[in-house]
């Protein structure tokens, strides 16, 4: 398995009265049995999965089922009974990354994070804190802007390409109006191979024009 960028906090977001992360990448969680539990951890931060046995109505994650990659290489999948959990002396922390959040403006809160990891990571961004709907609005307007300047070089190399068509096609008739003109030389003025000479050379010479 590849080794993953270290996590950073690339910006911060005011949200219900606290803060929401804005990290580099998404989190990429590896889990561990724990008891009867999981504990996914990903960096500082630790998902905790806890079994409770569901009732027939009322289910975990509304009865989703879920595979989780084992730091020994295998899978685990769970479904219904599989709970979020809490470690003793960490605290919730909300979290996205950006190409997350463009796609659905929602942040994470289910993972866990030791309160004095968290001060580590949040010193390490000194940027402002944006307002929540503002942000939406950053990441939306960056990813646009980026599309429409890739669409603007796109059209640019278009346009390139078609001058230099337009130019071989150009330089192709005037070898052909060349060679009409050198046979139309050759052939006697009166004769029926010149006035059929002529007339294409007429012809190639108002279409080049």
């Amino acid at each position: 398995m590849s080794e993953q960028t270290d996590l950073k906090v690339v910006a911060v977001v005011e949200m219900n009265k606290g803060e929401a992360l804005v990290l580099n990448r998404r989190l990429k969680l590896t889990y561990e049995r724990d008891g009867k539990g999981f504990i996914g951890s990903d960096g500082p931060f630790r998902d905790v999965l806890y079994y409770s046995r569901a009732s027939t109505g009322f289910k975990a994650f509304a009865g989703r089922e879920f595979e989780l990659q084992m730091k020994d290489g295998t899978v685990e999948t769970i479904k219904d009974h599989w709970w979020n959990g809490h470690l003793n002396g960490s605290v919730s922390v909300a979290h996205g990354d950006v190409e997350s959040l463009r796609k659905c403006y929602v942040f994470f809160g289910g993972t866990c994070i030791d309160p004095a990891a968290l001060a580590e990571l949040r010193a390490t961004y000194s940027g402002c804190v944006y307002p929540y709907r503002d942000y939406e609005k950053v990441i939306k307007y960056d990813h646009e802007r980026q599309w429409l300047w890739s669409k603007l070089l796109h059209e640019e190399k278009r346009n390139r390409a078609l001058v230099k068509a337009v130019k071989a096609k150009h330089g192709h008739l005037a070898e052909c109006v060349q060679a009409l003109e050198v046979a139309a030389a050759a052939l006697w003025p009166y004769s029926d191979e010149a006035k059929l000479a002529r007339a294409a050379l007429t012809k190639a010479s108002g279409e080049q024009s």
